[in-house]
């Protein structure tokens, strides 16, 4: 499997780019909801140029987007692009890592590895601080 480096802080909502502009709503939604129960998806195409769209998928809870992160990074293709998938928050940088933040990327971190996926999270080492990279 594909390393999974620059995951961003954990949210409801799930960012994908790089998509075909034959991607629809509809197949977002069918895609996010082998993940856990979708609130809302959107889709974005620019009509005017040739540049690749991208969308969102928001959960209902975090450990559905977790889920959805280790289910399709790395590993997604539609109508033959790769599809880049990443949770929709900024990157932290580690001097900006909460004690609450650090738990969330733990969680992040157990739920991806219980998937299969090698990652790599900046900032989920044992001090909170290290971005140490996980089996």
């Amino acid at each position: 499997m594909q390393a999974a480096k620059g995951i961003k802080a954990p949210s409801l909502t799930v960012f994908l780019g790089n998509l075909d502009s034959k991607v629809t709503e509809r197949h977002i939604y069918e895609l996010g909801c082998q993940a856990g129960p979708v609130q809302h998806v959107k889709v974005q195409h620019d009509s005017d140029t040739n540049k690749k769209g991208f969308g969102f998928i928001t959960y209902a809870d975090l450990e559905s987007a977790i889920y959805c992160l280790g289910l399709y990074r790395g590993l997604l293709h539609l109508f033959g692009l790769p599809v880049n998938v990443n949770f929709a928050n900024r990157e932290v940088p580690a001097d900006e890592i909460s004690e609450q933040h650090t738990a969330l990327l733990e969680k992040a971190k157990r739920m991806l590895l219980a998937t299969g996926a090698e990652l790599h999270i900046p900032g989920a080492g044992p001090s909170g601080k290290g971005g140490q990279s996980a089996a």
